[in-house]
Formats: C-alpha cells, structure tokens, sequence
C-alpha cells in the first residue's frame, strides 16, 4: 500500500513532464488559468480594500481626461469602464483584470515563443516568468505598469512577424500597439527604441526599411498618440515634469556610479527565482533525449536578446543621460521576454526525467509569493498592529461620511476634497460616486469647477492623527465656510491588530454663493 502511494507523485510528475513535450498547449492554458484564479481570488480573500493606485485611479477615470499629471490616461480609463459595477463586485473585476493583463502577456510571450522555438520550449519561457516578481506579488495592484505589460509583449510578438512576413496589417497592428503603450505609461518608450535597435543592428531589420511597413507602423503611431501629445503642451509638460520628480537625482560622480548599480541589483533580485530554475534547465542541456523541433537562427537570437535586454539598458542609459536614478518597480515592463531569452540560452533538456525536477521546482516557485501574500496581507495585520492598507475601513469611511452628508444636506454627496488615499477612498465606496478634488489642487484636478463645487458642497477631509482635529490651513484658506465635525475613529478590518485610525472632516454646505478663486 505504501509503495503504490508512493509512486502516485512520480507518475504526477510524469505525466507533467510529459505534457510539457507532448501538449504544451493544453499546459499552457493550465498554467495561465491556475495564475489568472489564484492571483484573482487571493486579494479577494485577503486585501478586502482597493489599494492606493486602485483608489487613485478610480478618482481619475470617472473623469475621462486626455491625460493625468502623474501620466498618460489608458489605466485610468480602464478602471472609468469598471466604475459603473457595484462595490465589492466592482473590485473584484479589477483584480481579475490585473491577471487578465498578465495572462495576455504570457499569451504575447508564448507567440513568439512559437514563432521561434518549439511549443515546449516556448511553453518553459512563459513557466519562467512565474519566477520574475514583477509578475506575480504586486500585480494585485491594477496600475500602469501592469497595463503596460501585456502591450509590450503583444508588441514584440507582432514586431516579429511584421519583420519576417512583411504584411501591412501587421505594420499597422504594430503602430496601434506602440501608441496604446505610450497612451498607458512613457517607459513604453524603452521598448520601442529597442525596437528601432534591432532594426539598425542587423540585415534582416534594415531589408524592412526599405519596405512601407515602417512608415505605416510609424504614421499610424503618431495619428493615434497625438492627442495626448497636444495635451503634454497644453498641460505645460505636467505629467513629464511629475515623472521626473520621482525620480532620484543624480547630484555627484558617485551618484552616477551608485544609482545605475543600485537598480541593477534590484532587477538582479527580482529575476533571481527564474535564473535559478533556468540554471536547471541549462544543467541538463548535456543530457538532451532527441534536440529541438527547430534551430534558433542568429537573427531570432538577437531579437529575443534585444527584447529580454534592451529595454533595461536602455532604461540606464537613459536615466544617465538625463541625470534621473530610476526607482526599482520602474523595472517591472522591462522583463516580459526575459523567459523566452532564458530558454535560448539554457537550451533545455528534452528528457522526461531531467524536466521531473525542473517542475517540481517551478511548483515551488509559483507557489512562494502566493504564500507569502496571504501571509502579509492575510495574517499580517491580524497578529500585529501594521499599517497595511489592505485593512484601511475605506467603506466605513465612505458610509460614515455619505450618510451624514445625505442627513445634513438632503443630497446626494458631490465633491470630496483632500488627499487621494483618504478622499479617494470615499469616492471608491459612496454609492454617490462623487468627484475628488485631489488636494484642492485645480492642477492635479482640472476636471473640478470651482462654480458647480460649491454651489453643490463638498465633504472635507484630512487626517487627524497627522495634522491635528483642527481644519489644516490650506484647506481653511481654500473653503472658509467649511463646518468641522467630530473626527471619525474607525476601526481597521481586524480587531486583533487593535488598530483605529483617526480621520478629520468638515462639511461644506451647498450654497449659490460664488467662490473667489
């Protein structure tokens, strides 16, 4: 009886092993789908509350600007089609979303992956990309740089085959693609100058220079981004000059030695479970049952190479060029193809026993950030006071306050003003849906007319264990006829983590009078 149930993993492990060399398309479909249900039901679970770029893109979306000042708009839009779906339906669909984004760029990966490869291997450079963080613990949090993946991995599938087929549909589907990445996030960028290096760098991308293609993609491209573009000058540069205050000066020598260095590490560290299991694959190489399906030529070596590399070293030179360091989660859309390059120069094993350990191993793998999410998100703040927004009360917060709006005003609630995490979350849960006047600031909110806000009235906010019960002073200067309230003291999600957070409030009551602004 023991050694019967013993067997019954190894034969698990078989028959994966061999579905990998015998159907990796249904394997494909089974890795995509177990990714897209996990990492959609686990925040679910266990991050009951939108995170803050959820909460801040929901404030912009509903407003449907051609632009944002922290960037371009198509994350924001995305989440203006979710808004109209009730509450906790409306936050499961962006989880689901999110994933949705990553199984499309498995998808793109996978194309090309066929194009280039056998199905198998193109199936081990898509497993590999469950060992990149990028691509697993953060994605919960719907935002540019999720959106920005599946463009660019669908971008470098369509490049390829524009390259090799040479068809104008082609052409014109990579001009879309390269507008709609520059409409989601400006590193997109990265991937299109990459693009044009490979173009320049061999015979087989200088050929297509000589054909219309290009001018098609190119023309195509400038058509559909330039709107944004006119609203870059329109806005005075507002959301490059916002890029570039997040970014880390680079003031000294050592600066320009240490920044570049310092991201490097933490890409290094990002991929470091996908290089381990790519170095499995590669230890085995020698041992090889039959050969590949088909030989990698030069030319599909180097495309793979430019697409899983340059954009990271375009990304440095750029950062030394303009003298801004990069923060570390600017990495994340860089690695999309790092898989598929992997697998070329692991040149796997085709042995049924050599891959046993390679799977067992990816298990591990994809398992680990699902554990230690839950982990942090899940038991986290119930053993420990931590300040995880995940157990921020941010519906109580918008029922509280909706409520006493409706009570006081006999209407429905508006305008909310102050800070995107606070009153953005009020925006996210009210049934008002109301608008938010994000930090008072009519240059990160042009959408709000001073005329209608306080004709309407506005809901006040702020928070009071910072800055006091008082109402702050620019708020005070900005509203003189706001009423404060007693602070709200809420109770996070968790009772164990004895957690309350203390949030300040003023109402300012509808009127006809006109605002000096």
């Amino acid at each position: 009886m023991w050694s019967s149930t013993a067997r019954l993993p190894a034969a698990s492990n078989l028959i994966s092993a061999r579905l990998v060399l015998v159907r990796p398309d249904l394997l494909f479909v089974a890795v995509v789908g177990l990714h897209v249900l996990a990492w959609t039901l686990l925040p679910v679970l266990v991050h009951p509350n939108a995170p803050l770029d959820v909460v801040e893109g929901m404030a912009w979306g509903r407003e449907w600007q051609p632009g944002y000042a922290k960037g371009p708009p198509l994350f924001a839009w995305t989440l203006g089609v979710l808004d109209p779906l009730p509450g906790d339906l409306r936050l499961a669909a962006i989880y689901l979303v999110s994933q949705l984004c990553i199984a499309v760029t498995f998808f793109g990966v996978w194309r090309l992956g066929c194009r280039i490869l056998s199905s198998a291997e193109a199936l081990l450079g898509v497993m590999l990309l469950e060992g990149v963080y990028y691509l697993t613990y953060p994605t919960p949090e719907l935002n540019e740089i999720i959106m920005q993946m599946p463009i660019s991995a669908l971008l470098g599938w369509v490049f390829h085959r524009a390259v090799t087929e040479a068809r104008h549909s082609d052409w014109v589907v990579v001009g879309v693609l390269a507008a709609l990445g520059m409409w989601t996030r400006y590193s997109s960028a990265a991937v299109l100058l990459s693009l044009g290096a490979f173009v320049l760098m061999l015979p087989a991308g200088r050929r297509c220079v000589r054909t219309a293609g290009p001018y098609i993609a190119f023309a195509v491209f400038l058509l559909l981004w330039s709107p944004h573009v006119a609203w870059i000058v329109q806005s005075d540069f507002q959301s490059i000059a916002y890029v570039a205050s997040r970014a880390v000066p680079l003031a000294s020598a050592w600066d320009y030695l240490i920044a570049p260095a310092n991201f490097g590490l933490a890409q290094l560290l990002a991929l470091l479970p996908a290089l381990a299991l790519a170095f499995m694959l590669h230890t085995t190489r020698r041992s090889r049952v039959g050969g590949r399906d088909r030989d990698v030529c030069y030319t599909d070596r180097v495309y793979v190479a430019v697409l899983a590399l340059g954009p990271f070293v375009i990304a440095e030179a750029l950062s030394l060029a303009t003298g801004m360091g990069l923060r570390s989660m600017w990495g994340g859309p860089l690695w999309c193809f790092i898989g598929l390059f992997l697998v070329v120069m692991a040149q796997p094993t085709r042995s049924l026993i050599r891959l046993r350990p390679f799977l067992i191993a990816w298990c591990i793998v994809a398992a680990l950030p699902v554990v230690a999410y839950a982990g942090v998100h899940g038991l986290g703040p119930v053993l420990k006071a931590n300040e995880k927004r995940s157990s921020f009360p941010g519906d109580a917060l918008a029922d509280a306050v909706t409520a006493v709006w409706r009570d006081a005003t006999g209407e429905p609630l508006r305008f909310v003003v102050g800070e995107t995490w606070l009153a953005g979350n009020v925006a996210f849960y009210s049934p008002d849906r109301p608008s938010v006047f994000i930090d008072a600031d009519r240059k990160v909110a042009p959408w709000i007319d001073p005329d209608v806000l306080v004709t309407a009235g506005a809901v006040l906010l702020w928070d009071a264990a910072a800055v006091g019960d008082a109402l702050p002073a620019e708020l005070r200067q900005a509203f003189p006829s706001a009423v404060v309230r007693e602070p709200l003291v809420l109770s996070k999600r968790y009772p164990a983590a004895q957690r309350r957070v203390r949030i300040g409030w003023a109402i300012m009551s509808p009127t006809f009078a006109v605002h000096d602004w």
